[in-house]
Formats: C-alpha cells, sequence, structure tokens
C-alpha cells in the first residue's frame, strides 16, 4: 500500500531536505524507509507527526513520537492510548529516526536501534 505523509524532514539520497512542514510526500514505506532528523530533548513535549494516506488520498491514520519525560509512541486508530518503546532511545539530542513497513509491522528505529516493532493485527 503506497501512503502519503506529512512529515517534519525527508531524507533523500543527495542530502537532508530542510522542513517543509505540512507538505504531503508520496513515499512507499516498504520499499523505502523514512529519515527524520530531530533535535528534541526527552522532557520537551515536542513531537514527530506523521499522518498517512492512501493511494487515492483517504486518511488512514497517524503516528506521532512524543518527547515527553520518556519518548513514547502513538499509533491512532490502531493503539488506545501511547506505545511504550521496546527500548527507550539514547541520550543523544541528535537524532536519526528511520520508519519501515513491510506487510506485517511498523518498525521504528532511533540512531540504528529498533526501538518500535508494532504487528499490524487482521
Amino acid at each position: 500500500m503506497r501512503c502519503f505523509l506529512f512529515l517534519v524532514l525527508l531524507f533523500t539520497t543527495e542530502a537532508w531536505s530542510p522542513v517543509v512542514r505540512n507538505t504531503i510526500i508520496p513515499i512507499d514505506l516498504e520499499s523505502t524507509p523514512l529519515q527524520i532528523k530531530t533535535n528534541s530533548i526527552v522532557g520537551s513535549d515536542e513531537w514527530i507527526y506523521l499522518n498517512a494516506y492512501t493511494a487515492d488520498n483517504q486518511y488512514i491514520g497517524l503516528l506521532q513520537v512524543k518527547f515527553m519525560s520518556q519518548i513514547r509512541c502513538y499509533i491512532w486508530y490502531c493503539t488506545r492510548g501511547g506505545t511504550d518503546f521496546t527500548v527507550q532511545p539514547g541520550d543523544e539530542v541528535d537524532k536519526t529516526w528511520t520508519f519501515q513497513k513491510t506487510a506485517t509491522a511498523l518498525i521504528a528505529q532511533c540512531n540504528g536501534v529498533e526501538v518500535l516493532n508494532y504487528k499490524f493485527s487482521d
């Protein structure tokens, strides 16, 4: 399934692209992982906010990463409340997040360490 995402930063093969908020970017997370750089600190209440759409532009959900006292993930329309990461991201301020989708899961990495492997239900 192809998804369109609003995102904070988009990684390309050339270089990091500047922030263009509220921009729809066509991307297939099964073939191309999405990378986002952040410099938010734990407890800042800042967030990464990704809206997902189908190829025909129908809204299907939201992924939100919140920098609270612990960094938490919210997968709207799939979970109730926040989802704890299996591994809490490191203390580094500069983080590179990688998001990808398989046929069965949404996977997130932070600085190369898998922090989420959310299995989809039927």
